[in-house]
């Protein structure tokens, strides 16, 4: 976790128990706080703002005018987008 409320007494703690009541049943789950939990989030953002990386995930203004302000376009760290009917048929 980063960011100021992180570094509240018992905040992981009390995450970690709140996010876990709400999973499933055994499912593993771990919640840790940063090293510098104000200023570890601007470090990571930062990274990213210097890296080939964000080229790659930025929407180049032609494709926002042909895919509208909605479109996302998937890159090294963004999720997925997966639609349930491929996850309901890859169980069975």
């Amino acid at each position: 976790m980063t960011g100021g409320c992180a570094s509240f007494p018992n905040f992981v703690e009390r995450l970690s128990r709140e996010l876990t009541a709400v999973r499933p049943f055994g499912s593993q789950l771990s919640v840790s706080a940063a090293r510098d939990v104000v200023l570890d989030g601007w470090h990571g953002a930062r990274c990213w703002a210097m890296s080939p990386a964000l080229t790659e995930a930025s929407v180049t203004l032609s494709e926002y005018n042909e895919k509208g302000g909605e479109y996302l376009k998937e890159h090294c760290t963004s999720n997925r987008y997966v639609p349930m009917s491929e996850i309901y048929s890859a169980k069975q």
